[in-house]
């Protein structure tokens, strides 16, 4: 008889390929082929399709990093959504809404860049999925917002999100991320949520807090505001750093004796974006070795997102310059301050290619001489204007006006970077922070046609010609117009004829817009259950993805936990004024009243002032009062302890009777 186990079938993990070479011509073939614990790999190119992984396989670029794009421009609402699985090194583009939804714990969205997406870059909406160094750029409202769950999001970029860099609604592991260029880039929205090592450069506002909230050697520098706090109390690290920030508005923050004042970092100055900027610490900055005992690797704490335990960025070619700050992740020579050589290369990463190395030998023919081989050839034998060196399908002779960036080719959508993405010489035309036509009003300013002068709130309307000059949402006063072309005139009720997505039959959700032109703001996300305990967001459920936290719910004290949502967590539950030691009181029994520390010792059997001594000064049998302490000048009697009225304990009648005797004795003397 064979042994039983070579009945058991074996079963290996496979690796599927996709591409015109592959296994499979789409990603979601391949997807569906698959079987747990399998890996797809995907080859280079563009692929306009949307995704939903629910099985827990791997899906990572064939060639490196950054060299898939998926185009979700189809896409209802998500141009991805993971319940499970692992998706490495993407770049997800057209996203009509979200470009990527995370519901699964399961869940890992790594190394991955996401461009203009239509309102939110990464959703998290349940359970606690792990996004480690991914890069969202211009996202509509919101570059990360966790809505629910409890995330691990490390080692992340926002970018010129047009409202805010991380909504943060929901407790989770935040640390080393970086806000730029937004209208608000931390937004705390839930009580005692805790981050380490942000970073928030050239935003409106820095950090915001809606309620008791760890902000932990946080780099603040260029902002319009600082921090807000709204008045609660705000813990903000050993060292908070200042620098350029106009306003700040923290009066319940608890700041730190020795802040620094200038941060040192390689190359920083406002306006400049990834990847032509180093934000890590220079020799001899301040941010280096500040002196937080906050570290838990043992040293002194680093400031901003490349400091303290947390960091460890991904740095593939080992030219010292990590993922999103290196333009070329696969090449240890191309990087940031590096010497730009005749190569057909941006090797610098300053958005030019072999600026002053027109005449220079490249080494090709062999001479000391201007190169008479094919401009710019190197040794490859290849000539570098026909090579498609960021494999987006384009080179330089074909029109790539920048080869060393995946998001810019001839025809491709201008994205808030500061590069020229549709290589048109202009740089971010179209986008929503620049006043193209120049009438003094930008997208973001209310301009409904940034391409007409004639057309912006300053405007006048002219008559009936059709065109809503004062971008009020009719034209002419005529509100039979569906401007936007959502299937909605001002007449039937839209109220915002320039969105899309709003009209009356829009989903109202929490992103300070009345989404369905009912008079309320938000209130389909309000009336939201999405935990299902019975309690919606506006019944005052504060973290609508824990069951157990809801208005109403039962309180735990000393958990660091609000669960009845009423603004603290019940930390002294008997009311007497004094916490238990895990609230930072001294307590000895939180819950009676008359036990705290420093209450009046009662002949009880009970420890009552919380001294560690049970009933001092009481003798036997005196029960149900409060003991006689000795006083600084002798006896001091505070009240009754037998119960009888005027009696004093056994032991202060003996020792009043030995005072009475020796005075007897000494009037008889």
């Amino acid at each position: 008889m064979l042994p039983a186990l070579l009945l058991i079938p074996c079963v290996l993990a496979e690796t599927l390929t996709v591409g015109s070479g592959g296994d499979y011509s789409s990603i979601g073939a391949a997807i569906e082929a698959a079987a747990t614990g399998d890996t797809i790999q995907v080859e280079p190119g563009t692929y306009s399709e949307d995704l939903w992984v629910g099985k827990n396989v791997t899906i990572e670029p064939a060639e490196g990093v950054g060299t898939v794009t998926l185009d979700g421009t189809g896409a209802d609402t998500y141009a991805l959504s993971m319940a499970a699985g692992t998706l490495r090194g993407f770049v997800l583009t057209g996203a009509p809404e979200i470009a990527a939804r995370l519901s699964g714990g399961s869940v890992r969205l790594l190394q991955s860049t996401i461009q203009n997406p239509g309102t939110v870059g990464v959703l998290v909406s349940a359970n606690a999925p792990e996004v480690t160094e991914v890069l969202v750029q211009g996202a509509g409202t919101h570059a990360f917002w966790v809505e629910a769950g409890s995330p691990t999001l490390q080692r992340c970029l926002a970018i010129d999100p047009a409202e805010t860099g991380y909504l943060l609604a929901s407790a989770g592991s935040y640390s080393n991320l970086l806000a730029m260029g937004a209208a608000q880039g931390f937004s705390l929205q839930a009580d005692d949520l805790a981050i380490s090592h942000p970073a928030a450069l050239d935003n409106d506002g820095a950090l915001f807090t809606a309620g008791p909230a760890a902000i932990l050697d946080a780099l603040l520098s260029d902002n319009a505001l600082a921090i807000d706090c709204q008045g609660f109390t705000v813990e903000l690290g050993y060292s908070l750093i200042w620098q350029d920030n106009q306003t700040s508005d923290c009066p319940g923050g608890q700041f730190h004796d020795n802040q620094v004042s200038s941060p040192q970092l390689n190359d920083w100055h406002s306006g400049a974006r990834p990847p032509r900027i180093d934000l890590r610490a220079g020799e001899g900055s301040p941010l280096v070795d500040s002196g937080s005992d906050l570290d838990l690797d043992g040293t002194q704490a680093d400031i901003g997102l490349f400091g303290g335990p947390a960091a460890g960025w991904t740095d593939s070619d080992g030219d010292g310059f990590p993922i999103h700050f290196d333009c070329d992740e696969d090449d240890a020579g191309v990087h940031h301050g590096a010497p730009e050589l005749d190569d057909g290369i941006d090797n610098d990463c300053d958005g030019e290619i072999d600026e002053g190395q027109q005449d220079r030998d490249t080494g090709d023919s062999g001479g000391a001489g201007p190169d008479t081989g094919p401009s710019g050839s190197g040794d490859s034998g290849q000539p570098a204007d026909t090579r498609d060196l960021d494999h987006d399908g384009w080179s330089v002779a074909d029109g790539d006006c920048a080869d060393h960036n995946l998001a810019s080719w001839p025809g491709a959508d201008e994205i808030p970077d500061q590069a020229d993405n549709d290589c048109d010489g202009v740089v971010d035309e179209g986008l929503w922070y620049v006043d193209d036509d120049e009438d003094g009003y930008t997208e973001e300013q209310g301009d409904c046609d940034d391409w007409d002068p004639e057309r912006s709130p300053a405007s006048q309307e002219q008559g009936s010609d059709g065109v809503d000059h004062d971008c009020d949402g009719t034209a002419d006063g005529d509100t039979s117009q569906d401007a936007d072309g959502d299937g909605f005139t001002v007449g039937a009720g839209d109220c915002d004829d320039s969105r899309a997505g709003v009209h009356p039959d829009a989903f109202d959700g929490i992103d300070g817009i009345d989404g369905d032109c009912d008079g309320a703001t938000d209130d389909d996300g309000l009336a939201l259950d999405a935990d299902l305990d019975g309690v919606t967001v506006a019944g005052g459920d504060c973290n609508d993805g824990d069951l157990s936290i809801a208005s109403g719910a039962p309180e735990l004290a000393d958990d660091g936990v609000d669960q009845d949502c009423d603004g603290i967590d019940l930390f002294d539950v008997d009311g007497d004024g004094d916490p238990s030691p895990a609230a930072g009181g001294q307590d000895c029994d939180d819950t009676r009243s008359d036990i705290y520390t420093d209450a009046d010792e009662v002949c009880d059997g009970l420890d009552n002032d919380c001294d560690g001594s049970v009933d001092e000064y009481c003798g036997p049998g005196d029960l149900d009062g409060p003991a006689i302490e000795p006083g600084d000048g002798g006896l001091r009697a505070r009240c009754n302890c037998s119960g009888a009225p005027g009696a004093l304990p056994w032991d202060h009648f003996v020792l009043l009777a030995l005072l009475s005797a020796c005075a007897l004795r000494s009037r008889r003397a």
